[in-house]
């Protein structure tokens, strides 16, 4: 555990969340009124809900929209615009029951039929969405006003859980804002949630406000919540110290000791559900050969080292496509040792010589330099030249998205669960490595695990999910990539969700 002057709180327990300061904050009654100012690391690609890919947008997005259960502070579904829910046909059938009544910003019904819309929306239209939906959902009906229900093309036990977890947690939107803004509509969201969509300054900040008319009566406390683009990890610090921020959203590692410093700041973090990958592109040669794949992908690169160079040791190496700390998490890192020398007979045997190829990250976190500033030293050993490129975010994703790429470098959202990966081998989905389309073995096995009906049984999939991917190198993880925030002690009833998602509903300022 690192020492500073602020605490740096591990989560030992998996699904645990922290209320900062609780038992003080219990003793004091929430303060109406104050703007919360929080810094966001890269700039929005847009605001819409149903296609955006970043989380820190969906951080912002959580609080303009609602859907219908999120996450409570031990990570277990609970109401949001669903009151309540039952499960049916041994998971095959879901009811959802709405509050009554709730209006969307725009004060349209955020009814049964908007429900029904919004699903049938992202299973009809492509997208990473799409992918966990597609599968998943057989039809959704409204029943009435306030129940909807959804038939599911297999038995799903934990389909509540599904709906709170994956990605952007399915955010309701506005059907009568899409249809008035068509194309538009990206720069101006339209939830039901606790705040309002005031404006987006590119480049600079999002503001929202407090929703009068919230269907949880008294709350949210706060009157704005400002969310600035802040692109250095020192300007933050520098912003903190003077009072300009209240919460640093992914700090790096390396400016802890710098944050730690700051008065009245708490340093969090929690499990490793977050993972820096560098997927090679199967798509191009000689990066289709399984040998080229073990060699750079696998003994190629020395993963404690760079846990050490990048993380300052705070990260854990990492071979299995689930993340340490994520349920079912099977540990492969025996499968990789470092072992330059077999990665040159590799080499040899597929008949590579003078290996020169580019790998790309994006400009989100300066632990990609340094990350693939050492996967560019490693691989010199075994013979290969990599090219070292950073791109703005956007383009990087853009590229990765259409597999214009040798190598990728990044890191991904916290997946707790195997239900982050229903999208990822799926043959409608992104294909980011380019893995071979007409292999359905990682999806056939992603469907038995989601239709799975025991815990074993989903424990059992999930191994051989993992196994299958590692041994043909279907993706290439690094390491874990561990999340933390700076958050001031004036920021009351905050539960810090270890970078899953960041709502600000109860949250309130002491001073």
């Amino acid at each position: 555990m690192r020492k500073g002057a602020a605490i740096v709180v591990w989560l030992s327990v998996w699904f645990s969340m922290l209320v900062l300061d609780a038992s003080t904050a219990r003793a004091q009654a929430p303060k109406q009124g104050g703007t919360l100012q929080v810094s966001l690391w890269v700039e929005h690609a847009h605001l819409d809900t149903r296609t955006t890919v970043y989380q820190l947008s969906s951080f912002l997005l959580g609080n303009i929209h609602s859907s219908l259960v999120r996450l409570d502070k031990d990570l277990k579904p609970t109401p949001d615009l669903a009151d309540r829910w039952e499960m049916k046909d041994g998971g095959k059938t879901w009811l959802f029951y709405l509050h009554p009544e709730v209006k969307f910003h725009d004060g349209t019904p955020a009814d049964a039929t908007a429900v029904k819309w919004n699903f049938d929306w992202l299973v009809n239209n492509p997208g990473w969405k799409q992918a966990y939906l597609i599968d998943v959902i057989a039809s959704v009906d409204a029943i009435n006003p306030t129940t909807v229900r959804f038939n599911l093309k297999g038995p799903v036990i934990d389909f509540d859980r599904f709906l709170s977890m994956t990605g952007s947690q399915y955010h309701i939107v506005s059907p009568a804002a899409v249809q008035k803004y068509g194309d538009d509509y990206k720069k101006h969201p339209v939830g039901s949630g606790p705040f309002r969509f005031v404006e987006w300054v590119s480049g600079s900040h999002v503001t929202v406000e407090r929703n009068p008319d919230y269907f949880r009566k008294g709350v949210p406390y706060l009157d704005k919540v400002v969310w600035k683009i802040v692109t250095s990890p020192l300007t933050n610090v520098t912003l903190m110290r003077t009072g300009q921020l209240d919460i640093v959203g992914n700090a790096p590692s390396k400016t802890l000791p710098l944050l730690e410093t700051v008065p009245n700041t708490q340093v969090l973090t929690g499990p490793h559900v977050r993972w820096a990958f560098a997927p090679l592109n199967l798509e191009k040669a000689p990066f289709n050969d399984l040998r080229v794949r073990q060699a750079i992908g696998c003994y190629g690169i020395d993963r404690q080292a760079i846990a050490k160079i990048a993380y300052n040791g705070l990260a854990k190496p990492l071979v299995s496509f689930l993340p340490p700390d994520a349920e079912d998490h099977v540990d492969l890192n025996g499968w990789c040792p470092y072992d330059p020398e077999k990665a040159k007979m590799l080499l040899r045997e597929a008949g590579v010589k003078d290996l020169r190829y580019a790998l790309i990250t994006s400009n989100s976190d300066e632990v990609f330099v340094d990350i693939g500033l050492a996967i560019q030293s490693q691989l010199q050993k075994i013979g290969v030249t990599v090219k070292f490129e950073i791109l703005e975010t956007a383009t990087f994703y853009g590229r990765l998205g259409k597999r214009e790429y040798e190598q990728g470098l990044e890191d991904w959202l916290p997946f707790p669960t195997m239900i982050g990966h229903l999208l990822f081998f799926h043959p409608k989905g992104p294909r980011y490595s380019g893995w071979p389309a007409e292999d359905l073995t990682p999806h056939n096995l992603m469907t038995k695990w989601r239709f799975a009906t025991t815990r074993d049984e989903k424990r059992r999939y999930a191994r051989e999910y993992q196994e299958y991917i590692a041994k043909n190198m279907y993706w290439v993880n690094v390491t874990s990539s561990p999340y933390f925030e700076g958050v001031r002690r004036q920021v009351r009833d905050y539960h810090f969700t270890n970078g899953l998602q960041m709502w600000l509903e109860k949250t309130w300022l002491d001073r």
